[in-house]
């Protein structure tokens, strides 16, 4: 026996009802934990309630004793549940420990309960199974046995809860948060709602699977990057306006290709939505955000919404109201107060609107009633966001079902950046310092070594819930690898039916065995999959349960206990919702339906779902689990195809899936060769850019490595720029681009095989300027570690064009963030016989690298260069890694006037962009004086309003006022009091449009601010402005920043269907103005007027006419008559062909329409077999 000096201690926090009738169960726990840890080297010590001494402050010393402990046990019994001071004080506090501290909560059941009424204990993993309590055993030795497994599974947590604080820092001092809940001002309701949701573990806590017990977000968050989503060639006319915005969309373009940390992200582009693929991260994100947004520093109050919760075929609630009412249910906070305290602080632009899973709301038995589901929703988030301009507000979707059932106008749509390999290892290092259980040897360094010899399991890991699956049966199953996904799902879920209990040497007395729920799970997917159902009602649920249990010799009355069986102990079925079950995640649910699929050899009722989004992933699934593929992959491809070839693109991505092909073996050769065949023969940007994905994927199963050979062989300077442009994007961004491939590309570019990229870019055509933001992006991806000497080689080197460089090797250096590549870019900077080309980049990319020990050579260039480009980059440089760089050295020069704002504009950019309080003010300071560009302009004014908008307001309006300042200033001044919540503003403005001393230049800049502002009796006069306005004038508001896109919004909504038709129609009017009311009525769904846009597609009207209403029409086409009337047009208009496929195509696909060639060679619309209408 170990001497006690040996031993290591641990104190539990035991949480019981202390009425006469539960003495006999603390005592029979007391004398089973010390049996349990005799012979352990583990002492442990019980804390109670009943220790705190009279005199002390109750709550102080039961916060005290609850933060101090490791580990709370729970007996929960009748009197437990009664027990009031249980509930307000042990509970609350024993969470929030949780949360701050890590402390494990076991309960012990002394009987059964519903699982809802324990509410979030119910989420925690009991010292027993949960079917299990005390009361089920029979008789006194049935009792003691359980009653011993109970003492050794405690003694067991704390071991594991001891040896995971040894692997951790020393803790720190835990500040005890005051509890003070008797009022409910504004500042006191945010108090409470804050403290609630830090304790929400449905907010503040991650539980992925079958871990021991969820964790804080911020212990395994990984940040994330998002990026604004890069328009399409298809996509960009639907911007177009006119020709004077040719540069700003081109710039507009490569911003797009700039990813972001998602705060930084937020702060930009108030109107978002973040979407991604299944898995991706994107509650995660959002719960992230929430929490971040509770931090003191923060501003801003987050309002967390699921969106699925909404989303019930009842529900008619505005988006606040229903906030509000799950507020009241979630934390029971008073609604109405809840409405009022929101309301007033939604109008002065102090909440963050957080809003999870708008795909989630596509619900309903049809097409049709999931389409108006999903609109619904949508149109209580734009209500919303009108109601309170203000506020950020933050969607996320699923990027596959965004794209099908629509957009939210005016929102920017962000995605989501699958992790890289740094991600990677930081989230699997953060996942095994909490989860790696005692018992394993299995460790971070092994997990990723296994990653690194293994390609296709870094695709995998890209995703994070994949990843996630990834370390659970990595520690279940010592390491094995998986080729695909279907394999990776059966683990997992192997891993939640059985493993688990096995792995801690407990068997489960189930009512139902786990061997006839993975039966029935494949049947209740079919089901709510054919239902294009992801969650079902617990009625309807049970009707099916009923059905199934029966073939089992199970009776009816038993469904109940079933499926609280099924939906508890292993989470792959859980309640969503009140009353609401779905699959732990999508994925699962898509897997089981392949797997139905599999079983009852229903591969021709899968077939005729082929080209319906909605199945596709369980198509791929099938694949990759049927033992063999070939009949299916030889009939896809040999069938009749549409004009989409949407069964050659699914064979080939079927290939991706690295199925079995035992029969018709040439479908792997024959596949890939019809896919390249229609590459070559393909002048459709959006066909070329699916079949180079597809065979880029393909690719990576490729041995021999033809695909990827032939693939290359086409990038020369006689191949068509758009086809080149989707090589190099599936080749870059294919989701594993080896080193080699890359060499090879940064070669290639170079050598200047991609010149044309950059070339007369000032005249190019929008499709071009496309191609370069695509070219520049997919070579920008694809620069790593790895490639290191490689880009030192070509920096120094550096054959491209020597005026418009298509890429800039030393930012691409600093990018990767190597510091080893410090020293050599240093020696680049100093020596002055370096091209000035490459020394204007070296700041910058040093900066980047955060070298400290380039501060004096930078400083040195930054007084003596006479390079204002160099200049220029060294402030830039200086502001990042010096504190008070920009205060003591750059402010002075623009006070002084010696720092022109446009020559030297990112310098200022970089200014402006610094949270540097003082930096700031000074800049304020300046904002009539020096004459900023309009971003610099409204940033400043902006912070401005923020800071003190009482003063500040006042001062804007006598600015305004004021002759001497410049025509642009004023107009500036009145568009940046569109961030105003000054309760006069209106007023203001109203009265000074009315003053006959406000010159015309300035009406409509004040027209469009209070149109932002809610007065919409200034919308019609802004109507005829854009229509009667001069050109000119309208050049200079764009210029200044009126964004016209925004105006013709506003006044579309309110003209009658009449007007908006003789305007879009009126051949005296120039196109750029028809264009923009076209795209208006598109984003507003102003549906009566697509007989006049299918009218224009007819007539010999302009072409960017005819293109706006083709774009136009993809958004807007729902009916079958209108698709239609496409098809019948598509062999007409030869010069508007690739904009009517990709109209087509997106409705097609929306509908469950598709396009065929009938034996006349006429093209056909059908519907595809068994699509739902």
């Amino acid at each position: 026996m170990l001497s006690s000096s040996a031993k290591r201690s641990v104190t539990i926090y035991l949480c019981a009802s202390h009425h006469p009738h539960d003495k006999p169960y603390l005592e029979k726990l007391q004398i089973h934990l010390k049996a349990s840890f005799r012979h352990s080297d583990i002492s442990y010590s019980l804390s109670e309630k009943k220790n705190i001494l009279p005199g002390d402050n109750r709550l102080d010393s039961l916060r005290a004793m609850i933060f101090q402990a490791h580990m709370a046990i729970l007996l929960i019994g009748v009197n437990f549940q009664a027990e009031d001071s249980i509930y307000e004080e042990d509970l609350l506090f024993l969470q929030q420990a949780e949360l701050d501290g890590g402390l494990v909560i076991i309960p012990i059941l002394l009987r059964s309960f519903p699982r809802e009424n324990l509410d979030w204990i119910a989420d925690r993993q009991p010292a027993h199974p949960w079917n299990e309590p005390l009361s089920s055993m029979q008789g006194e030795a049935e009792a003691e046995e359980w009653w011993s497994n109970v003492g050794q599974r405690i003694r067991q947590v704390a071991e594991q809860r001891l040896e995971t604080l040894a692997q951790r820092d020393p803790p720190t001092e835990i500040s005890l948060p005051a509890l003070n809940v008797s009022s409910l001002s504004n500042e006191d309701w945010q108090e409470l709602y804050k403290r609630y949701l830090i304790q929400d573990p449905e907010i503040a806590q991650i539980k992925v699977l079958t871990m021991n017990h969820p964790v804080s977000v911020g212990d395994i968050y990984v940040k994330v990057q998002i990026q604004q989503e890069i328009k399409r060639a298809e996509d960009f006319n639907q911007q177009q306006s006119f020709a004077f915005t040719e540069r700003q969309q081109q710039a507009n373009d490569k911003r797009s290709t700039q990813t972001f940390d998602p705060m930084v992200a937020i702060k930009r582009f108030q109107r978002c939505v973040i979407v991604g693929d299944p898995g991706a991260g994107k509650t995660t994100l959002l719960k992230r955000l929430a929490l971040q947004s509770l931090q003191p520093q923060s501003s801003l109050l987050p309002l967390y919404i699921p969106l699925h919760e909404m989303a019930t075929p009842f529900s008619q609630e505005g988006l606040l109201e229903f906030a509000c009412s799950y507020l009241q249910s979630q934390y029971h906070l008073s609604q109405t107060d809840s409405f009022n305290h929101l309301d007033q602080l939604l109008q002065k632009g102090q909440v963050i609107i957080l809003l999870d899973a708008l795909d989630e709301t596509v619900i309903g038995t049809t097409l049709e009633q999931a389409a108006t589901s999903y609109q619904r929703v949508c149109r209580a988030i734009l209500l919303l966001a009108k109601q309170y301009p203000q506020a950020p507000l933050v969607v996320t979707a699923r990027k596959i079902s965004y794209n099908a059932y629509g957009r939210l106008s005016g929102f920017t749509e962000l995605a989501i950046q699958n992790f890289q390999l740094p991600e990677i290892e930081q989230f699997i290092q953060k996942w095994f310092s909490h989860y790696r259980d005692a018992t394993y040897s299995i460790n971070s360094q092994q997990f990723l070594a296994m990653l690194h010899n293994d390609p296709r399991l870094q695709m995998l890991a890209a995703n994070p819930l994949l990843l996630s699956f990834m370390a659970l049966t990595y520690e279940a199953n010592g390491g094995q690898s998986f080729y695909h996904r279907a394999d990776l799902y059966k683990s997992c879920v192997d891993e939640l039916l059985s493993h688990w209990d096995r792995s801690r040497h407990r068997t489960r007395l189930r009512v139902f065995p786990v061997s006839q729920q993975l039966a029935m799970l494949p049947e209740i997917a079919w089901k709510f999959h054919k239902s294009r159902l992801s969650s079902e009602q617990g009625s309807e649920l049970r009707k099916i349960l009923t059905d199934l249990i029966a073939h089992y010799n199970h009776p009816s009355h038993q469904v109940d206990v079933i499926l609280e069986e099924m939906s508890s102990e292993n989470g792959l079925l859980r309640q969503q919702g009140h009353d609401y079950f779905g699959f732990l995640h999508l994925t699962f649910q898509e897997y089981f339906a392949a797997t139905y699929v599999t079983i009852n050899h229903v591969e021709n009722e899968l077939f005729d779902y082929r080209g319906d989004p909605w199945w596709e992933e369980v198509i791929l699934l099938f694949i990759g689990l049927t033992n063999d593929a070939g009949p299916f992959l030889h009939r896809l491809f040999t069938s009749a195809d549409d004009i989409f070839f949407t069964n050659l693109l699914l064979a080939g991505r079927c290939l991706c899936s690295f199925p079995s092909i035992r029969t018709m073996r040439e479908v792997r050769q024959r596949i890939p060769a019809l896919l390249l065949h229609l590459l070559q023969n393909s002048s459709n940007p959006l066909l070329q850019r699916q079949i180079a994905e597809t065979l880029v994927n393909i690719g990576k199963f490729d041995a021999e490595g033809t695909i990827y050979a032939s693939l290359f062989a086409l990038l020369t300077p006689s191949t068509e720029h758009s086809m080149q442009a989707a090589i190099i994007q599936a080749l870059a961004l294919g989701g594993s681009c080896s080193s080699d491939i890359a060499q090879r590309l940064l070669l290639l570019a170079n050598q200047g095989v991609f010149e044309w990229v950059v070339s007369d870019s000032d005249y190019a055509p929008f499709s071009e300027y496309q191609m370069e933001n695509v070219v520049q992006s997919s070579l920008r991806a694809i620069c790593t570690s790895e490639n290191l000497v490689l880009l030192f080689q070509l920096l120094q080197e550096d054959k491209q064009a020597l005026v418009s460089p298509l890429l800039d090797y030393a930012e691409l250096i600093g990018a990767v963030g190597d510091s080893r590549a410090i020293q050599t870019l240093l020696s680049l900077l100093e020596n002055e016989k370096t091209s000035s080309r490459i020394r204007n980049s070296l700041p910058l990319a040093l900066a980047q690298l955060m070298a400290t020990n380039a501060i004096p050579a930078l400083t040195q260039l930054f007084h003596e260069s006479n390079d204002p480009d160099l200049f220029q980059a060294c402030a830039i440089a200086l502001i990042k890694l010096v504190p008070d760089f920009a205060l003591m050295q750059v402010l002075p020069l623009l006070e002084k006037g010696e720092l022109h704002p446009v020559r030297h504009q990112h310098v200022i950019n970089t200014l402006v962009e610094t949270d540097d309080e003082e930096v700031q003010r000074r800049l304020a300071e300046l904002l009539c004086v020096h004459s900023f560009t309009y971003y610099q302009f409204q940033s400043i004014a902006e912070r401005m309003l923020k800071r003190d908008e009482l003063a500040n307001h006042d001062s804007f309006i006598q600015w305004i006022q004021d002759e001497r300042l410049t025509e642009q200033t004023r107009i500036w001044l009145a568009l940046a009091l569109r961030r105003s919540t000054h309760p006069l503003t209106v007023t203001f403005l109203q009265s000074l449009l009315i003053s006959s001393y406000v010159p015309t230049y300035l009406q409509l800049a004040i027209r469009m601010t209070l149109g932002w502002l809610g007065d919409d009796s200034q919308l019609m006069p802004l109507g005829e402005e854009l229509i009667q306005q001069d050109e000119h004038r309208l050049v200079s508001l764009h210029t200044y920043g009126i964004y016209l896109d925004e105006l013709t919004d506003s006044v579309t909504k309110i003209m009658p269907d009449q007007q908006l038709s003789d305007v879009i129609t009126d051949r005296r009017l120039e196109s750029w103005r028809r264009c923009l009311f076209i795209q208006s009525l598109s984003r507003l769904q102003r549906n009566t007027l697509i007989p006049t846009l299918l009218e224009l597609l007819s007539t010999r009207t302009l072409l960017e006419v005819r293109q706006s209403s083709a774009y136009a029409l993809q958004r807007m086409a729902h009916e079958e008559w209108v698709i239609q009337k496409l098809v019948e047009l598509l062999p007409l208009q030869s010069d508007i062909a690739n904009e009517l496929y990709q109209a087509l195509y997106t409705s097609c696909r929306r509908t469950g329409l598709t396009i065929i060639h009938s034996p006349s060679t006429e093209l056909t619309l059908v519907k595809r077999s068994n699509s739902i209408n």
